[in-house]
């Protein structure tokens, strides 16, 4: 596997990949022979298309002009609100809520502003979210999809 190929212009940080989210909306699936060497490009892959289409998740390897075999993701149309970024902010709430930093039903917002930055601080020391905050709270109260704190909220898509 060559680790410095790059195949993409984002940067990770300020141009982010689905894979950079937190938590992550996509993933590529890397297929090996038994003896753990990377099998090239090939007819292989289209097994991870008609995986991801079991899930209905979008794979790469549909995507007109330039393909991504490997690459499947969550459909826009299944994150909250249809975005990214406030997808990724109501699944940082939801672990806020669920602990009881926040507590407003209106604190579900997906929009990560300085109320759920202090809720944050107050809750594991840090206003940042970052993989390290991340796995704190995952520590602390488990998977996302175990939570339950907000489910009777209409407008909280639930996680499948």
């Amino acid at each position: 596997m060559d680790k410095d190929k790059k195949v993409t212009a984002l940067d990770g940080y300020k141009k982010k990949s689905r894979h950079n989210y937190l938590p992550a909306t996509a993933v590529d699936i890397v297929l090996f022979r038994p003896n753990g060497e990377e099998l090239e490009s090939g007819p292989q892959e289209q097994k991870i298309g008609k995986g991801a289409a079991k899930y209905d998740l979008e794979w790469g390897g549909n995507w007109q002009g330039w393909q991504d075999l490997p690459h499947i993701q969550i459909p826009l149309n299944r994150l909250f609100k249809n975005s990214l970024d406030r997808d990724e902010g109501l699944q940082w709430q939801k672990y806020l809520f669920q602990a009881g930093a926040l507590t407003e039903p209106e604190d579900l917002g997906g929009i990560f502003g300085e109320q759920s930055k202090k809720a944050l601080q107050a809750l594991i020391g840090t206003t940042k979210r970052t993989p390290d905050a991340w796995e704190k709270l995952y520590t602390k109260y488990g998977p996302i999809e175990s939570l339950t704190a907000f489910q009777q909220y209409a407008w909280i898509p639930a996680v499948t």
